[in-house]
């Protein structure tokens, strides 16, 4: 008799009152393990990330270290007297400014990178955030650090006191050596850069001016 009661009993619950386990969603110290992992892998501070979109940024010029490893290489290298200097506009900003003179045989200054290793293999070019006075520049990459080396370089315009991204396929560098073309030199190696370099030359006598705000690997144009 008792074992009917409680049957009965039983069979008069509603099935929506009967106690199940909570799923584990990312609210509960299960679900969030994921999230504590991303927390781990998270960049210290200082570190630069890399977006697909948005590019790999190679300077921004916000510390120290990026103006230190800049420095100007005028035609004064091969006689010339032209000049140059470089130095901070801003917080994040570097200003690229001389004179180029045609005396001597000269024509050119620039800035360079001191020598080190980029690896940018998978990506498709560099692009550039900067302002210029309306005058033409050239951007270069060396695969060696040598003097005598290689610089695989193309040209870009500037309009005077616009900011401007600039985009530079790695397929449009060109292998030149003092402004002489090399057919037969192997394409860049993008796993392999040695430096950058930012160059004012073509005749163009006269004062100048070039700021920089960042210089970044894409893998798509849309910065």
């Amino acid at each position: 008799m008792l074992l009917l009661f409680l049957l009965m009993v039983l069979s008069a619950i509603p099935l929506n009152l009967i106690a199940l386990e909570p799923p584990h969603d990312a609210t509960t110290p299960q679900g969030s393990a994921a999230q504590r992992n991303m927390d781990k892998q998270s960049p210290a501070e200082g570190v630069r990330t890399m977006d697909e979109n948005r590019g790999l940024v190679i300077f921004d010029f916000n510390q120290q270290s990026d103006l230190d490893q800049w420095r100007p290489v005028n035609d004064t290298v091969m006689g010339g007297i032209s000049d140059s200097s470089m130095e901070m506009a801003g917080a994040s900003v570097l200003r690229f400014t001389g004179v180029v003179s045609l005396e001597n045989n000269g024509g050119f200054a620039s800035l360079q990178s001191r020598p080190s290793l980029y690896d940018l293999k998978g990506y498709v070019g560099i692009a550039l955030r900067i302002r210029g006075d309306g005058k033409r520049y050239k951007f270069s990459l060396k695969n060696n650090a040598s003097l005598d080396s290689a610089r695989y370089e193309a040209a870009f315009s500037t309009e005077k006191d616009q900011w401007q991204t600039v985009t530079i396929p790695f397929a449009s560098l060109k292998p030149t050596f003092r402004g002489m073309l090399l057919p037969n030199e192997p394409p860049l190696d993008s796993a392999n850069i040695k430096s950058f370099s930012l160059l004012i030359s073509d005749k163009q006598e006269g004062s100048f001016k070039l700021e920089i705000d960042w210089i970044k690997a894409y893998m798509n144009e849309n910065m």
